[in-house]
């Protein structure tokens, strides 16, 4: 164990960097204007010495050493040394829980006592930051600075070039900031992702009249509807010319990505050419033609290929060419449980799927496993973000095991958040150091936010309320049945049954989700009493106020959910009573609905993104209230009136969806 060493900066403290490119600059930049909130710059040579070096060599461990008068730091790159600055600095008592410059943690004082030498390397090589939304696009500045002092080293700006733009940024927003955000990329040293499901749009639909035999064959009839058919060589070659173009429009990324549509299944091609193709093998083929283009625009980059929804089994035939590298992206998993805890009946099969995958490319000599997980999607767990701290370590293991290369964590949602996210932080720490328990993280997270007196309150509110998710996010195999729409009339008659909506659980399942009633109740009460003694004893309490509103969020979360199991379970009964309890369930559903949208309107500034956040619980929740509320009225008259007004609201929604993106509306220049 190091033997603590005492600094003092009261006589101040001086630089000495060795000459460097954008990292190393930034690295000297952080710490000149980090101890400036401590102590002077002193004049000379007088004060402590800070000496800044780098080898040369490609990871980004480091090593500082601390003696009386003297901090030596050096990284085993230029991008290392910024990650000693940030970890020297934190061993200060400096600390980034949040991306906003309030959110900063200043030490005081200006004794300090460390250890007098440190040295850490990083468990993954790359560990990057999806921004997956305006909202967060808007502030990319802070964020990528935010990423880079928790040690991330890549960001991925997941793009939307055309559609409502729910869940990932608009294209013309990207291309507003890109410049900016290759720049500070370049500053920081850090690695540049860009891109989404972009496939079908290299192949315009509107070409479908000319070319049917590109697009693909759906029960015997070509059909523009989704993706392509990746043996068509006319088609291909449109893609060719279109990829090359959009690889041209988005200079100076490392990895792109144009995925296939954003459906659970069924939207590969049937035609008698791709018999005996699954849809991994059509997906890998027609990367593999993005990847030749890129080969001859940008050689050093590669493109992904995604493994999601039908395309995680690993290819049968199909294999990667150099440039490729594998995108697992598990969104249907359960995240009451860690993706390798095999006692789950929902993640048991991803780590055989996944090592398929692995073995696959590694066998191909194509590039390594990037992990796309979804810890901080608020799409996906509906405006909240349950903490994941415990799955996230369980995770970071068996990532590791799984030979993976980047992980990766898409941020996602449709509003601000009101405080900073444990999530957001858990990952960074865990994508740096794996081994980290929970404890740890949630400790030193909460004494960020509200100092060490009130840290034990804080922490015991994190682990009640992961365990009231941890109930309520289990779900069995049968229900993972994400409902694709093709037109409006699915979003009518099929709503989406994401991730949460137990629309597929049989009585059973809902009836022993509805046995856990008192279970989480007593966790939410566990969770609201300690977050009132945080506090009551918290110093800083900037933060209690954003703590609070997202409490009151989550609570509004845990009351839909069982006011929608009891609606369910109502509905399954609804033949005994001719539908009394479900409408007495129904109208208790719609009244927290309605409490969600008040809380949007009170929470969020922006018009826009309280907007976004209303149409994303519409589209998930209330879509699939109003299809029960018309299944309940009486057959005629009645019926058809409630069906009219369910369409005219589905239009008036999707028109403002439609609109909430596009330039014009968009301040963020």
């Amino acid at each position: 164990m190091s033997t603590p060493v005492t600094l003092d900066f009261s006589n101040g403290w001086h630089i000495d960097a060795a000459p460097g490119s954008g990292p190393t600059q930034a690295a000297a930049q952080e710490l000149a204007e980090h101890l400036a909130l401590i102590a002077p710059q002193s004049e000379g040579q007088s004060g402590i010495r800070m000496s800044l070096a780098y080898r040369d060599q490609a990871t980004d461990g480091f090593i500082w050493n601390v003696a009386e008068g003297h901090v030596q730091l050096t990284g085993n790159s230029e991008r290392g040394l910024l990650y000693a600055i940030f970890s020297f600095l934190t061993q200060l008592g400096f600390g980034w829980p949040g991306h906003k410059l309030e959110d900063m943690c200043i030490p005081s004082g200006l004794r300090f006592s460390l250890p007098e030498a440190c040295a850490e390397t990083p468990s993954f090589e790359g560990r990057c930051l999806i921004v997956g939304h305006h909202v967060f696009l808007a502030e990319h500045e802070a964020w990528i600075k935010w990423a880079a002092r928790n040690c991330l080293n890549t960001v991925f700006v997941h793009t939307a070039e055309e559609g409502l733009a729910l869940g990932a940024a608009p294209v013309h927003q990207w291309h507003e900031v890109s410049n900016a955000v290759r720049a500070q990329c370049d500053h920081y040293g850090m690695t540049l992702e860009v891109g989404g499901h972009g496939l079908s749009r290299l192949l315009p639909r509107a070409l479908f009249d000319d070319m049917p035999d590109a697009f693909r064959m759906k029960d015997g009839k070509r059909s523009p509807d989704h993706n392509l058919d990746p043996l068509n060589a006319q088609g291909m070659a449109v893609v060719r010319d279109n990829a090359r173009a959009w690889f041209q429009q988005n200079p100076g990324a490392d990895v792109y990505h144009l995925w296939p549509d954003d459906i659970p299944g069924g939207g590969w091609s049937q035609s008698p050419e791709c018999e005996g193709l699954s849809a991994s093998d059509q997906a890998l083929i027609a990367t593999n033609a993005l990847a030749e283009e890129l080969d001859q625009i940008h050689p050093d980059a590669e493109v992904a290929h995604i493994a999601y929804h039908d395309t995680e089994p690993a290819p049968g035939s199909a294999r990667p060419r150099s440039n490729v590298s594998l995108l697992w992206a598990p969104r249907m998993r359960s995240y009451a449980q860690g993706a390798f805890e095999r006692s789950s009946t929902v993640n048991a099969r991803y780590p055989q799927e996944l090592a398929a995958n692995v073995q696959l490319f590694q066998d191909a000599h194509a590039k390594p496993l990037r992990v796309f997980e979804y810890y901080l999607d608020a799409i996906l767990f509906k405006s909240v973000l349950p903490p994941l701290v415990s799955q996230m370590a369980v995770d970071a293991i068996g990532y590791k095991e799984a030979a993976t290369h980047t992980l990766q964590a898409l941020m996602v949602g449709g509003r601000p958040w009101c405080a900073p996210q444990l999530n957001a932080y858990a990952f960074a720490q865990l994508a740096w150091d794996n081994t980290l328990s929970p404890r740890t993280i949630i400790q030193r997270f909460a004494t960020m936010l509200v100092g060490e007196a009130a840290t034990g309150h804080l922490a015991d509110h994190y682990n009640a309320l992961s365990d009231a998710f941890s109930l309520a996010l289990t779900f069995e195999p049968h229900e993972a049945k994400p409902a694709a729409a093709a037109g409006a009339a699915d979003f009518l008659d099929t709503p989406p049954t994401d991730m949460g909506d137990p629309w597929h659980a049989t009585p059973d399942d809902i009836a022993l989700r509805l046995s856990w009633k008192s279970d989480i109740e007593l966790q939410l009460k566990h969770a609201a009493d300690a977050l009132a003694r945080a506090g009551q004893s918290a110093n800083p309490t900037k933060h209690i106020v954003g703590l609070q509103a997202e409490f009151a969020l989550a609570r509004l979360w845990f009351d839909f959910h069982f006011a929608r199991l009891g609606l369910y379970d109502a509905w399954h009964m609804r033949d005994t009573d001719g539908g009394k309890k479900a409408q007495q369930a129904l109208a208790r559903a719609y009244a927290i609905c309605d409490a969600v949208d008040d809380w949007a309107q009170t929470h969020i500034d922006d018009d826009r993104y309280q907007q976004n956040t209303q149409l994303l619980h519409w589209l998930f929740w209330r879509l699939r209230l109003d299809w029960i509320r018309e299944q309940l009225a009486p057959e005629g008259a009645e019926r058809d009136t409630v069906r009219a007004q369910r369409v005219s609201d589905m239009t008036a929604r999707f028109a403002m969806g439609r609109t909430l993106w596009t330039k014009h509306t968009d301040t963020n220049t």
